[in-house]
């Protein structure tokens, strides 16, 4: 068993030392590396921006309005900006031009039929919880039992899909799209070594020394080693970058899962890349 390892690494770094010297490697390392960067930092140069809403009314915004938003902007992770314009017409022309995200005058609520809908639905509500406000106070409700009636909560919101959990359908999903990524790469040079060994009579030499399986698992190794820096150079820079910082969103897993899915990628591999080999030794010879 020994003699036969020996042998099985003698033709995977001789495989492995070919594949790195080739000009296919480098090429695709170099994209893998390029496109893992940019995933990490198109992220972040288009996200450092926070969602900024602009509010424009006639006159100065109403403080208790105002107040409520800039609370509100606390929680939802955004910020409020106000202006004002002379009249009306200034105002709706203010939301025409995008200059701003919403116009309130009077009972009037002004809103861009491109712009994200949700700042006019938080400004439509704020109005609405001070006017009731102002209405309970006049029917004589003091301002605890005002608190109490505007301290209903909506009924609780239970998200549901078809999937039961999404987090793990994510991994599954990922892991196939990596695996099918490697079986591309990897299988296109392990079924061209092949054959190419075999159409140039290389493999009858090795086959003089060598076990036809040593020869087999060889340079299935060498080529799986090859993809697995491939991947890893991928995977790394994400890596780093879902610890460093938030700006790779990915589902949250149980270390199980991710052990799982990495046993299953292996095997996976493994499977399809002796088919491969095998499918390539089939090739006639030249």
């Amino acid at each position: 068993m020994r003699e036969w390892w020996q042998g099985t690494l003698l033709v995977a770094g001789r495989s492995l030392a070919e594949q790195l010297r080739s000009r296919t490697f480098k090429v695709v390392t170099g994209m893998l590396l390029l496109i893992s960067a940019a995933a990490v930092i198109v992220p972040q140069v288009l996200g450092d921006d926070a969602t900024t809403y602009t509010l424009v009314t006639v006159g100065e915004v109403p403080p208790d309005l105002a107040g409520m938003l800039e609370s509100a902007q606390t929680a939802g992770d955004f910020a409020v900006e106000f202006e004002t314009r002379a009249d009306r017409a200034g105002v709706r022309e203010a939301v025409e031009q995008g200059d701003a995200t919403a116009g309130l005058v009077g009972d009037t609520l002004f809103t861009s039929s491109q712009a994200d809908g949700t700042f006019p639905v938080l400004v439509a509500q704020a109005v609405v919880a001070l006017e009731t406000s102002g209405r309970l106070s006049e029917a004589g409700l003091s301002p605890d039992e005002i608190a109490r009636v505007q301290g209903v909560r909506p009924p609780e919101q239970v998200p549901v899909s078809q999937v039961a959990d999404e987090g793990r359908a994510g991994v599954g999903f990922a892991v196939g799209i990596v695996l099918y990524l490697a079986l591309t790469f990897a299988g296109s040079g392990i079924a061209t070594t092949v054959a190419m060994e075999k159409s140039t009579r290389i493999s009858e030499v090795l086959l003089a020394v060598l076990r036809p399986s040593q020869a087999l698992v060889g340079t299935v190794l060498a080529v799986g080693t090859v993809t697995l820096a491939q991947v890893l150079v991928l995977a790394v820079p994400m890596a780093v970058a879902v610890r460093v910082t938030d700006s790779v969103g990915l589902p949250a897993v149980a270390t199980g899962d991710l052990t799982l899915a990495i046993a299953w990628f292996l095997l996976g591999f493994a499977l399809y890349a002796f088919l491969f080999a095998a499918s390539a030794a089939l090739v006639d010879k030249i």
